[in-house]
């Protein structure tokens, strides 16, 4: 993967695009979601516009994402609101002087725009494309919705008319889009007319190409002295993260014996949230309405993902056979991040917060020690993904520069 702009390195346009010497200041706000996405056009804005901010949204689904950005008083939002004024209609003196553009899925957009009540308070902007757009790896909803490259060169199109290389901009767009579609064509061609792969991810196949699967979890456990066998952890607090939309699975279980205060204390946990305590059955249902046949389950170690099953098995059996070997009730497709980071070179001793602390990355700040783990098991996974796709570039800049003598060798 290109570190720079994120798309694989046969498609990366960063070194061919222009400099676009815009006057309008150009403010992204980005869904956390989309920050790591192959083919967002954002970073592509971000490389090639002189005024341009990109803000990262902070959040989640299920608490909101919400952003502070200071704007000047003549700032408008590029949304497509039924009050939103056409640009094009705008006398000058109406124009703006900051362009507000939502960065996401058109579902994640409704999702900043609805969790940030300023933007309501904006003056409203829409286009009118004369082209349908040439995004042609998502599909838009209509052929007035285009990429937001593609919206934001047809506002500065429409805002600076003698605005030099945004035609440059929009080619250099078309062209990573059609390297992307020929690369997609390529991998279903015969293995004997594909070239080989001189460059491998240190992560499995399977979590390369189903990030949008990935389900983060983790399980808090009751005090050693309170269980009916002290050999067998047992599930006090469940909690898991869907890594693609943000949406959250938070349930405190009904253990066979009240915990402590302290231990309460400890964990981050109420008495009040014991009001809502889920038994076996009640935590079995509720788990398999949030869970997708397709999630891949992702946790720090080994022992967390057994827990749940262990405890939801009791509502299938009418029991808990205190005998069986944990790592034999996991059901579903999981991976542990701990083992991943040796493949990558990064530290695995330690607790999930003693490995954060020394990738030198903030911890979250959730009064629920469940959460601070789990929030904590994501931010590793994600530091691996990274470190993973910068020597994968290395790898194939060294590829790269190496073929021109291996060439000239064989002649």
């Amino acid at each position: 993967m290109c570190f720079t702009c994120l798309v694989p390195m046969n498609l990366c346009m960063c070194e061919a695009l222009p400099r676009v010497r815009n006057a309008t200041e150009i403010v992204v706000l980005q869904h956390p979601h989309e920050r790591r996405h192959p083919i967002g056009t954002a970073r592509l804005v971000r490389h090639a516009l002189e005024r341009v901010r990109l803000h990262v949204v902070a959040g989640s689904v299920r608490d909101g994402l919400r952003a502070e950005v200071e704007l000047s008083n003549r700032a408008a939002l590029l949304y497509p609101h039924r009050d939103a004024r056409r640009l094009e209609s705008l006398p000058a003196d109406e124009r703006p002087d900051q362009l507000v553009v939502l960065d996401g899925t058109w579902s994640q957009a409704k999702g900043l725009y609805r969790d940030n009540a300023w933007l309501c308070d904006l003056p409203h902007v829409s286009l009118t494309p004369d082209t349908p757009s040439a995004y042609r790896i998502r599909r838009e909803p209509s052929d007035v919705h285009v990429s937001t490259l593609e919206a934001i060169v047809h506002a500065l199109a429409i805002l600076e008319p003698d605005l030099d290389g945004l035609g440059a901009l929009r080619e250099a767009f078309v062209r990573m889009i059609d390297r992307r579609i020929a690369a997609r064509a390529r991998r279903f061609e015969p293995r004997s007319r594909r070239r080989k792969r001189q460059v491998k991810s240190a992560l499995p196949p399977r979590f390369r190409e189903s990030m949008e699967h990935v389900v983060c979890v983790h399980g808090e456990t009751v005090q050693k002295a309170l269980r009916r066998d002290p050999r067998i952890p047992e599930l006090l607090h469940w909690v898991a993260v869907r890594a693609s939309t943000g949406e959250v699975f938070d349930e405190v279980a009904v253990p066979a014996n009240p915990p402590r205060e302290e231990h309460l204390e400890l964990v981050g946990l109420d008495r009040q949230r014991f009001e809502r305590a889920l038994g076996p059955e009640a935590m079995d249902a509720a788990w398999s309405r949030f869970r997708r046949e397709t999630d891949i389950l992702v946790a720090w170690n080994e022992r967390v993902v057994p827990l749940l099953n262990a405890y939801c098995a009791e509502s299938r059996s009418g029991r808990v056979d205190l005998g069986t070997s944990l790592s034999t009730c996991a059901e579903a497709v999981t991976l542990t991040v701990r083992p991943l980071l040796a493949r990558v070179g990064l530290p695995r001793s330690g607790r999930v917060e003693e490995v954060l602390a020394g990738l030198g990355i903030e911890s979250s700040a959730s009064p629920s020690r469940a959460r601070r783990r789990l929030d904590a098991t994501l931010a590793v996974l994600e530091e691996a993904v990274r470190v993973d796709d910068a020597k994968m570039a290395d790898a194939a800049r060294l590829a790269a520069s190496a073929t021109p003598a291996q060439s000239k060798s064989r002649s």
